[in-house]
């Protein structure tokens, strides 16, 4: 039953989102604690979304409607930089807005995803066992992999062009208007997945997001904007990618699927994160997103090979 977990969730993120408004020393004080209900709010929609989708659609358009799930990123990036400007010093304020968005959105899942629709198509349960997650051990190091070498463009790619590149902080905001923008165009992995496959698409993906992390190294404005709407297509794009794969490789519980990728996924961007974090103060920046940009670049030989839990094994 998606609804109430679906509400749940929306919950969760509307008050992780208020809790930012907050006097400063209050803020400082209790800003970690709120996190958690906000980061596990994104983490459990996706999974939740993509039962959704099995349930909802036919299943020549589930790819499709799967890899439009994560465009929502985009289209919160897109908006938070004239946001923030709109705010200024008042920038708190900014997540009262954002509350009140996620809540609007909680009333209408609400509303237009009934318990009883959920009932139509019935899925099995798989158990948790350690069988599963060897099954799928391609999805795990793809996820963790693309996870770890995008984590730096997260992190430090505006603290980067604005202490190497010297741009000024309306123009970082710009860029990062311009990542969020571009991610909406990643929504089309699934049209790209029916075109040309699953594994050459990963590799497709692959190879955008190690060519972004590489291009903000380059001086040139073009090339840093080049960079910041190549990212935002290819994160948004693999992370479509991902969901597709979990589905197909747990079809009878594809909630299942996306949870162990997007796990994988978040546990390669916080080591990456750390790791990034220790090249950037002890080396310097352009050597952190080279080296980052070549890692992910050996992620580029993982299988997309998907092994079922019953003895045959099919290839994408």
């Amino acid at each position: 039953m998606q609804e109430p977990y679906l509400t749940r969730t929306n919950e969760s993120e509307s008050f992780g989102i208020l809790c930012y408004n907050l006097n400063k020393d209050t803020f400082n004080c209790i800003k970690n604690e709120w996190t958690l209900p906000n980061d596990l709010g994104s983490g459990w929609v996706s999974p939740a979304f993509s039962q959704v989708v099995a349930q909802s659609m036919s299943s020549d358009l589930q790819d499709k409607g799967n890899t439009w799930i994560n465009t929502g990123t985009s289209f919160g990036i897109l908006l938070t930089g004239p946001v923030a400007l709109a705010f200024g010093e008042q920038w708190r304020w900014s997540y009262v807005l954002f509350a009140i968005i996620a809540l609007i959105i909680c009333w209408w899942n609400s509303y237009s995803i009934k318990e009883e629709n959920q009932r139509v198509r019935m899925f099995k349960q798989i158990k948790f066992k350690f069988k599963p997650l060897v099954k799928a051990r391609f999805l795990i190091l793809a996820s963790f992999g693309v996870g770890f070498s995008s984590a730096i463009y997260w992190t430090f790619s505006r603290s980067y062009i604005t202490a190497i590149h010297d741009l000024s902080v309306s123009e970082s905001v710009g860029f990062w208007t311009i990542m969020g923008g571009a991610g909406i165009i990643g929504g089309i992995a699934g049209t790209i997945i029916h075109s040309i496959g699953l594994h050459r698409s990963y590799q497709l993906g692959v190879l955008m997001v190690s060519a972004a992390i590489f291009g903000l190294t380059l001086s040139h404005s073009a090339a840093i904007h080049v960079s910041a709407l190549l990212f935002g297509v290819s994160f948004i794009f693999m992370n479509g990618l991902f969901i597709v794969w979990g589905t197909r490789q747990f079809p009878d519980s594809p909630s299942t699927g996306v949870s162990i990728s997007f796990f994988s996924l978040g546990i390669g961007q916080s080591a990456g994160s750390i790791a990034a974090g220790m090249l950037v103060e002890g080396i310097s920046y352009p050597f952190a997103f080279i080296l980052f940009s070549i890692i992910g670049l050996l992620f580029l030989f993982c299988r997309t090979t998907i092994l079922p839990l019953s003895s045959d094994i099919k290839k994408q």
